[in-house]
């Protein structure tokens, strides 16, 4: 099984290289991720619990999708991408919301938040996630800190509700 190459960016948000996603973590280096809200008509956020295989953050609730940007891949197409990839979901039109600046917290990931509405049945992909549903925004609001929540998820929803979304 092939690894992905990601991009190596700078404190700018820059491409300055690549190399495989393994090194770029062991070594801290600057790269690139998407995180996608995806919202029902009922005003909830579709969460997905991550497996306990994953290398990082096993077992925490994450965004309705999200992913690293692959080398020479842009941030809207990574994200329909992920979408299609973890929760089956082609062709939705997204909204880009907000660009977080990389810092440690982030996993040195430079994370870009998208906005999608969606009321159709999901098919989330079993090696990235173990389970996954909808959750009421106020449920979230108040679980944020006893719920485990990844720190990119937590970041990007306290974002979303100071943004009056």
């Amino acid at each position: 099984m092939s690894q992905e190459i990601l991009d190596i960016v700078d404190v700018n948000n820059q491409i300055i290289g690549k190399d495989l996603r393994t090194r770029i973590h062991m070594r801290g280096y600057y790269h690139r991720s998407v995180h996608i809200f995806i919202i029902n008509s009922n005003d909830e956020i579709y969460i997905q619990k991550r497996n306990m295989e994953v290398g990082s953050y096993p077992g925490y609730y994450e965004s309705s999708a999200s992913g690293h940007l692959l080398s020479g891949e842009n941030y809207d197409d990574a994200a329909k991408r992920e979408l299609e990839e973890e929760i089956g979901i082609k062709d939705l039109k997204l909204k880009r919301l907000h660009t977080f600046p990389a810092d440690k917290t982030s996993g040195h990931e430079f994370v870009t938040l998208y906005l999608g509405k969606y009321d159709d049945i999901l098919k989330i992909d079993k090696k990235e996630m173990k389970s996954g549903r909808f959750m009421r925004i106020d449920d979230i609001k108040k679980n944020l800190e006893t719920m485990k929540f990844t720190p990119n998820f937590k970041r990007c929803f306290r974002w979303f509700i100071e943004n009056g979304y």
